[in-house]
């Protein structure tokens, strides 16, 4: 199946603690029904989830501006790679919603 890719979704870090990272994207602001999530994996570590990336516990708001999002939960010193996945609401139900993925980007905890 063709994914798409969203650049406007490249993850910014606002701050890093020992077990967690504050992000930040730009989003799409002009879009009704948006809604957000940050998909992980850890890397390099014998935390790492075998079998590919796991979601790492974060829905996103959309209301926020710019959307914003704190993964916790992590192991401290931990690298990862994160993404945001952008859904948009599509007027048949039967299609499904549309599901935008932003490039992965290396981050790590504090």
């Amino acid at each position: 199946s063709a994914r798409i890719v969203h650049l406007g979704s490249r993850i910014r870090v606002l701050a890093r603690f020992a077990e967690a990272v504050e992000l930040q994207w730009t989003g799409l602001s002009d879009v009704p029904g948006v809604s957000y999530s940050v998909e992980g994996k850890l890397v390099g570590s014998a935390d790492a989830a075998p079998g590919g990336p796991r979601r790492l516990a974060v829905p996103a708001a959309a209301c926020a501006s710019p959307p914003s999002a704190i993964v916790g939960r992590l192991p401290p010193g931990a690298s990862m790679q994160l993404r945001v996945v952008t859904r948009i609401p599509t007027a048949g139900a039967e299609q499904g919603d549309l599901r935008i993925f932003g490039p992965w980007e290396e981050s790590r905890t504090g």
